[in-house]
């Protein structure tokens, strides 16, 4: 898991100049980070079966049509929005909560929220200084109210933590 998460980045960076915010690099990018750990059907694959999300009444839509009509209108809305800070955190909200693929929607968002930031030569977003639990509780907003607040708050503070880390 480590080397794919080392290739993904690898990957972004070695493409920031050519990369673009599209389902073709999404679907690289998830073909590096799960290699080898998922099955081969199940890498880049729209969901196609109910997932249940553990502490949580949330249930993601199940159809795998509406699905993908939901990853194309988050594609559209994603390419519409100039900020890339505004971008990565689009990315970390709305791949959890839509639930796209079988598995690993989170681990790969957070990889993904670093497109937008190593595209325009910022630098990049980590998640090594958050607590476990508060980006579980800022998930569990995200599903049960729909509040995005507080994931917001986990991606300022941290970015500005990782600022002062890597200048």
């Amino acid at each position: 898991m480590i080397l794919n998460h080392k290739n993904a980045i690898k990957y972004i960076i070695d493409n920031k100049h050519e990369i673009k915010l599209s389902k073709k690099d999404f679907q690289n990018i998830h073909i590096l980070l799960w290699k080898w750990l998922l099955l081969e059907n199940h890498l880049w694959k729209i969901r196609k079966s109910e997932v249940n999300i553990g502490g949580s009444s949330y249930t993601p839509l199940s159809n795998p049509f509406q699905l993908e009509e939901q990853f194309e209108i988050f594609l559209q809305k994603l390419n519409e929005i100039k900020n890339p800070f505004e971008q990565s955190l689009f990315i970390l909200v709305f791949i959890p909560y839509f639930q796209i693929f079988m598995d690993i929607n989170k681990r790969t968002s957070r990889i993904w929220a670093n497109i937008p930031l190593i595209t325009n030569w910022l630098i990049p977003f980590s998640f090594l200084q958050i607590n476990d639990r508060d980006y579980i509780n800022a998930i569990l907003a995200i599903y049960e109210l729909n509040d995005v607040s507080l994931m917001r708050e986990l991606f300022v503070n941290n970015y500005l933590l990782n600022i002062k880390r890597y200048s």
